[in-house]
């Protein structure tokens, strides 16, 4: 279909040729082949961003040419027909992935572009693939230079992706380092052989692509273009239970619960090292290590965690020393339940009749079979009646001791004969023993 592009319509090969000759002295020189011959300049793919000038008169559909009008007349400014709206929009099209021919077309250009790429003279391979690299460390690729043409050149400009880190030039044994900034050309001898040295650093697991576009004076090959590609892999592989994984799940668990945590670090390139405790340990934690006598390239790391962890989630990263500089990263993560629960959190009284009012109950229970609970004191605070503050009077806490130190339940009495409108409230409940306060609210409508 054609593209819209600033108010007109562009066809494409197989297509009619449409307004693109109609009414233009020359229309020839207008067609899709002059088109094609100025796409071809880009670098595999160009965006659209122009319009092809409507050659001193208005077309059906089309705008309105300065030619006409003159470059001082308002209207000869006009891209858009007269009603339609001043801001217009430009629709930029990957040509390699336009439909039918016209893509085909662009896909067959760049496929000889890489082409002709890859047998220029200059610099090969055009593409190096450096495998895997460990974090942290910068991987040098190096690509062989001469200058094939016999005559003296010049490399006018070096432009290069983020990935790439450091360029040098080598020619004929004189190394020059390329700025990233303020670029100067560079001449090359008749004669000249050497190298191009690409670091990339890798900072992540993650694949990383590096591109150095060189402009250059030789006619026949006046760019070439380097592709750099590494894969960042960590220095150490870390697993447990067979799974190359650096944390470990352990679930739910309770505050006297106690669980097992288990490790196995082996070196990439199978060679001994040293592994090395952390300074500190977080609490709740206990961890050691211990080298395979079999295999050196082989550490093993075990631990236990809890009792006594604070009921929550429990996340913890250790980190390992090594005698190679880097480190070795492992996680331990947990949910922590508390000795006991408040239920519900939330209390909804929903309805509450003005005449009879309304009781509700809240269950408080233990855990664990061995850990106990003990209720200090229970109040009710923050009551409001139609959001105005409102006395306790009438109102009551009943507490049910149902099974000592495991389960106790609450009932809450709403006296009758209050007014209508939103109630709300909450039930503080404090505990002995340092185990903490919770707070229940409760809401409701007296009708």
């Amino acid at each position: 279909m054609p593209r819209r592009l600033a108010g007109r319509s562009l066809d494409f090969p197989g297509q009619s040729r449409g307004k693109l000759a109609q009414g233009c002295p020359g229309g020839e020189g207008y067609t899709w082949a002059m088109t094609v011959s100025a796409m071809r300049m880009s670098l595999g793919f160009l965006v659209l961003l122009s319009v092809l000038p409507s050659c001193g008169k208005e077309e059906k559909g089309g705008g309105v040419s300065t030619r006409a009008n003159g470059p001082s007349s308002p209207a000869g400014n006009q891209s858009e027909p007269k009603g339609q709206p001043e801001n217009r929009v430009i629709e930029g099209v990957v040509l390699e992935d336009l439909p039918g021919k016209a893509g085909e077309y662009f896909r067959n250009e760049k496929k000889q572009q890489e082409a002709r790429w890859a047998k220029q003279g200059w610099f090969q391979p055009a593409s190096l693939d450096l495998g895997e690299v460990s974090i942290g460390k910068v991987a040098h690729g190096v690509f062989k230079f001469r200058n094939p043409t016999g005559k003296p050149q010049t490399i006018q400009q070096v432009s290069s992706s983020c990935v790439c880190q450091k360029l040098v030039l080598n020619v004929n044994g004189k190394l020059i380092p390329i700025p990233k900034k303020q670029f100067k050309p560079i001449p090359i001898p008749a004669d000249a052989e050497g190298s191009l040295t690409i670091d990339v650093a890798v900072t992540d697991v993650s694949k990383k692509l590096g591109e150095v576009l060189i402009r250059l004076s030789d006619p026949d090959v006046p760019v070439v273009r380097l592709k750099v590609q590494s894969v960042g892999v960590d220095e150490f592989q870390v697993s447990h239970d067979g799974k190359a994984e650096r944390s470990i799940w352990l679930g739910t668990m309770t505050v006297r619960q106690s669980k097992q945590v288990a490790f196995d670090v082996r070196s990439r390139d199978k060679q001994a090292f040293v592994l090395k405790m952390p300074e500190e340990l977080p609490k709740g934690l206990k961890v050691q290590i211990h080298q395979d006598p079999k295999e050196p390239s082989h550490w093993r790391i075990e631990g236990t965690v809890g009792p006594g962890l604070s009921p929550g989630p429990y996340s913890k990263t250790l980190e390992f020393p090594t005698d190679r500089g880097a480190s070795v990263t492992v996680g331990v993560d947990a949910m922590v339940s508390p000795r006991f629960v408040v239920e519900p959190g939330y209390l909804p009284l929903v309805m509450i009749p003005k005449k009879k009012g309304k009781t509700a109950t809240v269950t408080i229970r233990s855990l664990d079979p061995q850990d106990r609970f003990e209720i200090e004191k229970v109040a009710i605070e923050n009551l409001k009646l139609r959001r105005r503050p409102l006395a306790s009077k009438g109102f009551q806490v009943k507490t049910d001791i149902q099974k000592p130190g495991q389960k106790v339940v609450l009932t809450l009495t709403v006296p009758p004969g209050l007014q209508p409108g939103p109630l709300e409230g909450g039930i503080k409940i404090y505990f002995k023993n340092g185990q903490g306060v919770r707070l229940v609210r409760f809401v409701g409508f007296v009708r």
